[in-house]
């Protein structure tokens, strides 16, 4: 029985989700002594109590520990469920690729101008610097020098200083592509003679063609809306980082380790962010930092 206590012991703490506790041995041995002896229960008493069971467990060479770094929940490592993120669906993916952000941003645009608050206002959005945000269309790498040669894009969107979109298409009437030295004339970029390809390319690259616009930046043009990306690694500059920290605190201070308790716990973390009143502390940091 001591064997099968041990191995018992090794088989729960091996699992990944957090379930095993004290007083789990001392059931599992209960039940596997009546079992053995072929034996009826006839009172509550256990055969091995919790106390005793504990130090079991550390005979066995187990460690009491809280687990504090993070909330681990029961599902986890099921193949339907591809990240801690299908707490809101499970069984689906709800990370948001580019598409879905250039499709809900793309109905914001469109609706502010109905907004009478904002009739005559000039919109900015500050946005991080999530990959799904800052996604371009093609980097000047991937076009080739001479006509004929390569090029990932049909076309070249870009920005002007005026912040209209532009467009160049890469492919001439014939479907044959321009090349970047054809490109460079038509930009009206001074090209010195005897070029070399490295050379055209350091030169387009400051050109505002081929800077790094994110698709989400050529969106916003279209409806006269500017994008700001705040420098990466400061939240201070993105008031909902300072939502998500508290929300994650409050949840691993009292979370449970259990799935229900997490639908619990989100919406009452949300209800604690709003009655200790800290997004006005978050809105001031904010504006203190954009003004300095």
């Amino acid at each position: 029985l001591e064997l099968e206590a041990k191995q018992f012991v090794f088989e729960e703490c091996s699992k990944t989700e957090a379930s095993f506790t004290a007083g789990t041995l001392p059931i599992f041995i209960d039940n596997s002594f009546y079992e053995l002896n072929n034996l009826e229960k006839v009172d509550q008493r256990l055969v091995r109590s919790v106390e005793r069971c504990k130090l079991d467990l550390r005979r066995f060479g187990a460690k009491f520990t809280a687990n504090s770094s993070r909330s681990y929940f029961l599902g986890h490592e099921r193949e339907d469920v591809n990240s801690v993120s299908a707490a809101i669906d499970v069984g689906g993916d709800n990370y948001f690729d580019d598409q879905d952000i250039l499709s809900q941003f793309k109905r914001l645009f469109q609706l502010l101008p109905f907004k009478n608050e904002y009739k005559n206002h000039n919109f900015v959005c500050i946005l991080d610097n999530a990959r799904t945000h800052t996604a371009a269309d093609m980097h000047i790498n991937d076009c080739g020098m001479r006509p004929e040669t390569r090029c990932a894009v049909d076309k070249i969107d870009y920005i002007d200083e005026n912040n209209k979109k532009q467009t160049i298409e890469w492919y001439d009437d014939d479907r044959y592509s321009k090349g970047l030295l054809a490109l460079a004339y038509e930009l009206n970029a001074f090209v010195p003679k005897k070029c070399k390809l490295n050379e055209l390319k350091l030169l387009l690259s400051q050109h505002t063609a081929f800077k790094s616009v994110s698709k989400l930046e050529k969106l916003a043009a279209e409806y006269n809306v500017k994008i700001l990306f705040p420098p990466k690694y400061h939240c201070e500059t993105n008031p909902i980082e300072g939502y998500w920290c508290h929300s994650k605190q409050y949840l691993r201070k009292n979370t449970d380790q259990s799935f229900q308790r997490l639908l619990t716990l989100i919406p009452e973390a949300k209800t604690n962010f709003i009655d200790k009143h800290i997004h006005p502390k978050l809105f001031r940091r904010f504006w203190r930092t954009i003004k300095a």
